[in-house]
């Protein structure tokens, strides 16, 4: 099961604040943080035990599986700095993300996806 939760810039009244902020907290420490250091970790187990000793998650080419995940290692950056915050750490997973983004075939998708959305692309939540 796979749960997102969506940031908003909604309009939320001063006095309620330290409420709403104190019970994202708890889901965030009960519930999210520990699922996302467990996919986290079998994504760094999985990185370190490549094929060939390669950088990506089948070896030393990369796949349609590193083109699916960057998109969520990608929206996943804050989590992993949180994570490690905490006391984590993601080493292979942080050098894993960076190289899928500054892929030449990544920057060039992310280039002509703003072309079309006349936006600047984010893949974040």
């Amino acid at each position: 099961m796979a749960i997102i939760v969506m940031k908003t810039n909604s309009a939320i009244p001063f006095f309620m604040k330290p409420i709403t902020r104190a019970i994202a907290g708890r889901f965030d420490s009960m519930l999210f943080f520990p699922e996302f250091k467990k996919h986290f970790g079998l994504l760094e187990s999985q990185l370190a035990s490549s094929p060939d000793g390669g950088e990506y998650l089948c070896g030393k080419d990369l796949t349609a599986a590193d083109i699916l995940i960057s998109f969520a290692m990608t929206a996943s950056k804050e989590n992993i700095k949180q994570l490690e915050e905490q006391g984590s750490s993601f080493p292979k997973l942080k050098a894993y993300t960076k190289k899928l983004e500054e892929n030449e075939v990544y920057l060039r998708s992310i280039k002509k996806v703003e072309e079309v959305t006349g936006e600047p692309a984010s893949i974040s939540f």
